[in-house]
């Protein structure tokens, strides 16, 4: 098939917004048998809970049915757990970390000359309908993107002859399905039978949820509400089987992110970022499915490589920005040796997790270690029981070693056989049996980092002062991002060894660094090692006083708390804490629970602080303050 120049040409940088496509700029439409139309139904919040899988619990006619005619992928990841880093990697081919759009609805700006995938497709001929759900995580304009985007937003409203690629988000699974009074509406509508279908005593539950009643029933409904998103998802099936266009259309079936019970969602585990791909691709397109057209692939495959496997199925190139590799199409290259994964701020709690996993073994790096898995999220704790009978049942004793770890600081380090512990319970990290496996993965995570020259590194409340007008995606690509010496010196500070030798010079040298960014990961080790710290009282005393960042400030006040310097550290937090800017805050009071220090805010500040309707984030954390007045954080 030749290209029209506009596919092959590279994105003109210079272009400060998306060229509209209008019937007069748009090449004319193709026949629908030469190129295939494509249907994606995207569920929320689901592992592969479904028969296909072998799930012996779930009751999943349809999917298992689209199973047994397409490809089952077994393992397919989202690159982040949670659903707006998700897409947005999803709808640029772009990791997330790259663009600067990790951090949950954070919305950054994005170069103007990168188009979203649809937008390429209907440049191309393609009819492209949304319904409805988009949560793309940065700010811009979509709209070019989409032919139609809404609730009523559908193939069946193209014009005649146009191959169409169509998007169905079915919510029914997302992680609020399992608040009581949702499922009393999900009973009262009809979608849920009226007691759970499982009998809550029959789940098997992973290792590390303690057996409570109310954990085991909301197990047992959601595999209810798998039930009901088969029915959703086969009612499309169906809607294309009597349109007559099953033939001339590849399916996909895919979940945003992992499942929605505790430790799934939000966090790099397995269960958080495995999630269900099936690809049906009909016979007259089998030259495109080089894993054949029925089957199971063990190919690594991950959201950042569909945009551009979207493109092949077109017959398009993938535009340069593009980094993921397609798995579908004419021509398909060798898949990823590992898949990157990566938990940035989850709604009010800033996080720094990157881990690889090759499908069999996963390596797991922390880069705030002090800070445990479970912190008090204010929307799971509100939206299911399991998260707080969790974590009652360790507050009354009832949890064995294995439960209790969500609660309490990480390792800097995890490798986990998840072929042989898929509930990734077991750390070999320390293992001497493993050492070669543990040190060959993180060579291997540390390459990849630098090489998307991942924008995670930066304290987010500094994004905005180190872009200076750029897009965060610019600023990265820049030689004012020294990506090759932060990522070393983050590794080197959150060791979990004492720093010695080399590695303490170059850390000490770092407090003194005019990069700002070098300057917070030379502090974060003097934070998590009190012996490097009493060394460089002088200094950190003078940055938790005059450096121009909040973050920084903040991480001297951190090290100084932890050698016993209490006075000023807690004077420091308190001037940071008057502040209107909600991510600033937030990270402020993130150090102020690593330090136990709750206890110490003053009662009306924490009252103020609950009701800012400008900062919501840090409103949420100042709320579970209010009811918790000491905490588990502890000082590493």
């Amino acid at each position: 098939m030749s290209l029209p120049t506009w596919a092959a040409a590279a994105p003109d940088p210079a272009r400060t917004s998306p060229a509209p496509v209008t019937p007069d700029s748009a090449p004319p439409p193709a026949e629908s048998p030469a190129r295939p139309s494509i249907l994606w139904i995207t569920a929320e919040d689901l592992s592969p809970e479904l028969g296909g899988w072998g799930d012996p619990l779930a009751q999943t006619p349809n999917l298992d049915r689209l199973a047994a005619e397409g490809v089952r992928y077994s393992h397919a990841y989202a690159n982040y757990p949670v659903c707006a880093p998700a897409r947005s990697t999803l709808i640029f081919g772009v990791y997330a970390s790259t663009l600067g759009t990790e951090h949950m609805r954070s919305f950054r700006p994005v170069p103007p000359w990168f188009r979203l995938l649809p937008e390429y497709l209907r440049m191309a001929g393609y009819y492209t309908s949304n319904n409805a759900k988009t949560d793309y995580n940065f700010r811009g304009n979509w709209t070019a993107a989409w032919d139609a985007s809404g609730p009523d937003a559908h193939y069946r409203n193209r014009p005649p002859g146009k191959p169409f690629f169509s998007v169905f988000n079915l919510e029914i699974t997302h992680e609020s399905q399992l608040k009581p009074r949702h499922i009393a509406e999900r009973v009262e509508q009809g979608l849920l039978p009226a007691a759970p279908r499982i009998d809550p005593t029959d789940v098997v539950l992973p290792p590390y949820h303690p057996d409570r009643a109310a954990i085991r029933t909301d197990w047992a409904r959601q595999y209810d509400l798998v039930t009901a998103l088969d029915t959703q998802a086969g009612a499309l099936l169906s809607e294309l089987e009597d349109s007559g266009l099953a033939a001339q259309t590849i399916v996909f079936f895919f979940a945003d992110h992992g499942g929605s019970l505790a430790r799934s969602k939000r966090f790099v585990y397995d269960t958080g970022t495995r999630v269900p791909l099936i690809v049906r691709v009909p016979e007259r397109f089998a030259a495109l499915a080089p894993d054949g057209t029925a089957g199971t692939s063990a190919r690594l495959v991950s959201f950042v490589d569909f945009a551009p496997t979207l493109l092949a199925l077109a017959g398009l190139p993938a535009p340069p920005q593009m980094q993921g590799r397609a798995f579908l199409g004419e021509r398909v290259g060798q898949a990823a040796p590992e898949v990157l994964l990566a938990r940035g701020r989850m709604d009010e709690r800033d996080d720094l997790v990157r881990a690889v996993t090759d499908g069999d073994w996963r390596y797991v790096r922390h880069f705030h270690p002090q800070r445990p898995d479970g912190r008090h999220l204010a929307f799971p704790f509100r939206m299911q029981r399991n998260w707080q009978a969790w974590r009652n049942a360790c507050a009354d004793g009832d949890c064995d070693r294995t439960q209790q770890a969500f609660w309490r600081p990480r390792p800097a380090e995890a490798l986990f056989h998840t072929a042989a512990d898929p509930w990734e319970v077991q750390n070999l990290a320390d293992d001497p049996a493993h050492a070669e496996r543990r040190a060959r993965m993180a060579r291997r995570l540390e390459d990849r980092l630098i090489a998307i020259r991942d924008l995670g590194f930066v304290p987010e409340s500094m994004l905005s002062a180190l872009t200076r007008g750029r897009t965060p995606y610019a600023y990265g690509r820049s030689t004012d991002y020294p990506i090759h010496r932060i990522v070393p010196l983050a590794l080197a500070a959150t060791a979990q060894a004492e720093p010695a030798g080399d590695r303490r010079e170059r850390l000490t040298a770092a407090l003194s660094d005019p990069h700002p960014v070098l300057r917070w990961w030379a502090l974060q080790g003097a934070a998590l090692h009190p012996a490097l710290a009493r060394g460089e009282v002088a200094r950190l005393r003078a940055l938790a006083t005059d450096d121009p960042h909040s973050a920084i400030r903040a991480a001297a006040a951190a090290a100084l708390a932890g050698i016993g310097e209490t006075t000023q550290a807690q004077a420091v937090l308190l001037d940071l804490l008057d502040t209107d800017d909600d991510i600033a805050r937030l990270e402020i009071m993130s150090r102020v629970e690593d330090l136990g220090w709750i206890g110490r805010m003053p009662r009306a500040l924490i009252r103020r602080l609950a009701k800012d309707p400008q900062a919501p984030r840090s409103a949420a954390v100042a709320a579970h303050w209010k009811t918790q007045r000491s905490w588990m954080f502890l000082p590493w």
